[in-house]
């Protein structure tokens, strides 16, 4: 690990050294969201705003994770309104990892779509390089078979 004076780590300036410094324990994914884009920024929280909504609509409709609600109250430690808080949080953390899960599984799907599609290409291509290829040999073949004919009409 590399060593940096503690003043360093006190000054957000000084943040980004750390982690150019050290990926490893702050993690390269961490690094990659410093450079998200504003819009990309401001997109992903009004989803998460968003996804905040629809888990108190579901709450006043009376929809609950029976599972889910006893881990917040547990870790809420008998706090009804806590409990609220982290449930809400906790199913919206959920919900986060359930559009990641169909994302991945679309971009692998579309992956594979590109690979068939590459594979039929290739597969098309090889057709119609293989009349060239006859029509190559068929040459040769007349060639070898015309030259035979003039050896013997020689003798």
């Amino acid at each position: 690990m590399i060593y940096l004076p503690q003043f360093l780590f006190n000054h957000n300036k000084f943040r980004y050294i750390m982690i150019i410094l050290h990926p490893i324990t702050v993690g390269i994914p961490s690094v990659f969201r410093f450079w998200k884009s504003s819009s990309e920024k401001l997109r992903e929280k009004r989803q998460e705003y968003l996804l905040h909504e629809e888990v108190v609509q579901e709450l006043k409709q009376g929809k609950k994770n029976e599972g889910v609600y006893a881990k917040a109250f547990a870790d809420a430690k008998g706090n009804l309104d806590a409990t609220k808080a982290i449930y809400i949080d906790l199913i919206v953390d959920e919900k986060k990892l359930q559009k990641k899960v169909v994302e991945e599984k679309k971009s692998k799907e579309d992956q594979a779509d590109r690979k068939e599609k590459n594979k039929l290409k290739k597969e098309e291509k090889r057709k119609r390089e293989r009349p060239g290829k006859i029509t190559m040999l068929v040459f040769i073949f007349l060639n070898v078979f015309l030259i035979f004919i003039a050896k013997q009409l020689e003798y």
